[in-house]
């Protein structure tokens, strides 16, 4: 059973609601909450949106992020950023980092994107992302997309 002080502790609350919540998240998936870290999310440039408009679609973020990636690896240290977006509650959320600047190409389908905020956890470079994908298709037949939870089994089954 988990002792919510100890979690508390471990996970470091401070006064931020949000990031507590999104760090004791971390803390109870065994993962150390100082990884967690909010960062802004740039807008995309305009070529790179007309590529992406027929390719993105909602509630798809690993697999938007998996799209623009294929686009960009090849000209970009371009990363698949795993962490969470939070409008109301902070959610899973998957989006992408290449020149400094992190990016969400989900975001182009909303309208206002001013309210948001955004947590990085785990930032893998193409070839994490490919080994990742390969290994876990062959344990569990997932799809192209690597979750947070995936990734956390890659790597403890893998270190």
């Amino acid at each position: 059973m988990i002792n919510v002080l100890d979690l508390q502790k471990t996970a470091g609350v401070s006064g931020d609601d949000t990031l507590n919540f999104v760090r004791l998240s971390v803390a109870m998936m065994r993962q150390d909450p100082d990884l967690v870290k909010e960062v802004t999310i740039e807008p995309l440039e305009s070529n790179f949106v007309e590529y992406l408009m027929n390719k993105i679609m909602p509630r798809a973020c690993y697999h938007n992020v998996f799209e623009a990636i294929k686009y960009l690896y090849s000209c970009y240290d371009v990363k698949y950023v795993l962490g969470y977006w939070c409008h109301i509650i902070p959610v899973e959320h998957c989006f992408l980092k290449y020149d400094g600047k992190y990016y969400d190409p989900t975001a182009l389908l909303f309208k206002d994107n001013s309210q948001v905020r955004y947590f990085s956890l785990f930032e893998l470079n193409y070839a994490e992302l490919v080994s990742a994908q390969h290994y876990m298709k062959k344990k569990s037949k997932i799809n192209d997309h690597i979750t947070m939870y995936e990734w956390i089994r890659f790597e403890k089954e893998n270190s």
